[in-house]
């Protein structure tokens, strides 16, 4: 019987958690969108760009250009058909060559987003592919991110 009240607590402060976990949904939306690069990639004051194909060329991030446009990006559908028929199937295996040739490295995700991602850098530098655990985002600006790309 002492416990009785204790054990009421309890059980009424478990509907107290199940609401309030109900309720972060919407604001967790609001807060980290799924869809805005920025979730992703808040930071790059440490941002270096990592050659991962041998058919990268030695290129060097514009931080600057890419403070800039971090926010301008637009989301874009991937056509990874149309991709994989230009890099693989209409191309001789001597020319082929690597579509993402790039990593982005010491970008950090926004704080308490609780995501992780790698991000790649399209050849032209003028497209961004990010890898979620769930997902694959591509965002394009019209200007690119590489020092001396067009």
């Amino acid at each position: 019987m002492r416990y009785r009240r204790f054990a009421w607590l309890g059980f009424f402060a478990n509907f107290i958690f199940l609401a309030a976990t109900f309720l972060s949904y919407p604001f967790q939306n609001a807060l980290y969108p799924e869809n805005k690069l920025t979730t992703y990639m808040a930071t790059v004051k440490e941002a270096k760009l990592v050659n991962i194909h041998p058919s990268a060329k030695n290129q060097q991030l514009n931080k600057n250009s890419l403070e800039k446009q971090i926010n301008t990006m637009k989301k874009d559908s991937i056509p990874s058909e149309e991709w994989y028929y230009n890099t693989v199937v209409n191309v001789e295996p001597e020319d082929r060559k690597e579509r993402f040739p790039y990593q982005l490295t010491g970008t950090e995700t926004k704080w308490g987003s609780g995501t992780s991602a790698v991000i790649y850098v399209e050849e032209d530098g003028k497209g961004l592919l990010v890898w979620t655990p769930a997902k694959q985002l591509y965002y394009r600006t019209d200007s690119s991110i590489l020092v001396g790309g067009k």
